[in-house]
C-alpha cells in the first residue's frame, strides 16, 4: 500500500513540474504497477480510497478524478518516445 502511495506521489510531483516536462518512465511504470496491484489485491482499493478520503478531509490532498486512461496514455507516449520532442 505504501508503495502505491509513493508511486502516486512521485507521478503527481512530476506532472506538476513547472518546466512542463513529461513524467519519467520509472514514475509511470511504478504507478501502473501500483494500479495493477490495486486491481488484483482484495481490500487494497478500499484501503486506498479510505486514505485518500482522509487526506482530502484533512486538506492534504487536492485531487479530482485522474483517470487510468491518462496514466496509460502517458506510459504509451514514453514507450514510443513521443515525450522526447
Amino acid at each position: 500500500m505504501a508503495d502505491s502511495i509513493d508511486a502516486l506521489h512521485q507521478l503527481l510531483a512530476e506532472l506538476a513540474n513547472p518546466a512542463g516536462q513529461s513524467p519519467s518512465r520509472p514514475a509511470l511504470e511504478a504507478m501502473l504497477d501500483a494500479v495493477d496491484a490495486l486491481n488484483h489485491q482484495p481490500g487494497i482499493a478500499d484501503q486506498l480510497r479510505a486514505e485518500v478520503h482522509a487526506a482530502e478531509q484533512a486538506g492534504h490532498l487536492h485531487l479530482r478524478q485522474v483517470p487510468l486512461s491518462l496514466l496509460r496514455l502517458l506510459l504509451a507516449m514514453v514507450q514510443t518516445g513521443a515525450g522526447d520532442e
